[in-house]
């Protein structure tokens, strides 16, 4: 239901911020569509930090130039064979938190999921209203979501969307 979608993203939300996402904070989604998707997106959105996701299709050396280019604050990574393709196009070792949608295995120290950071939330009220207030006050002129495309040059162009834009 649309209520038990809203206590997930409320979940998911706080546990990002427990994670330090903050406002304007990047946070890219490499991930195919899928439920945790939608709720990983709302919850980035939910705390005023920007969504950035990257298409799945990427070669790995344009999923790198993308992550060069956007300097996120955390990156949500379907599984291991997405994450294997997000570190063989960088030179050198990602030096951004991690958060699987499925376990990371391939991930040594990297336990965090989707499921464990929503449960370990654990909102209080006061967290949960705050979060709430937060979330509803976000103003359309602010910056929701940067997606990517490739320049002829083969550099990223990042399109700028508002949260107005989304609505």
């Amino acid at each position: 239901t649309y209520a038990e979608l809203w206590e997930q993203v409320r979940a998911v939300s706080l546990g990002l911020r427990k994670l330090g996402v903050t406002q304007g904070d990047r946070v890219v989604i490499l991930s195919r569509s899928r439920a945790e998707w939608v709720v990983a997106d709302l919850a980035i959105l939910a705390l005023g930090a920007v969504s950035c996701p990257i298409q799945t299709s990427e070669p790995p050396t344009r999923i790198a130039a993308q992550l060069r280019h956007l300097a996120p604050r955390l990156v949500i990574v379907e599984n291991d064979h997405l994450l294997h393709r997000l570190h063989r196009g960088n030179e050198r070792p990602l030096e951004v938190p991690l958060v699987g949608i499925e376990p990371l295995a391939a991930e040594e120290g990297s336990e965090t999921t989707l499921v464990t950071l929503a449960a370990a939330a654990e909102p209080s009220a006061d967290a949960a209203a705050s979060w709430e207030a937060t979330a509803i006050a976000i103003e359309p002129s602010r910056l929701a979501t940067i997606v990517h495309t490739m320049a002829e040059d083969g550099e990223p162009r990042g399109v700028m969307l508002t949260h107005g834009n989304v609505v």
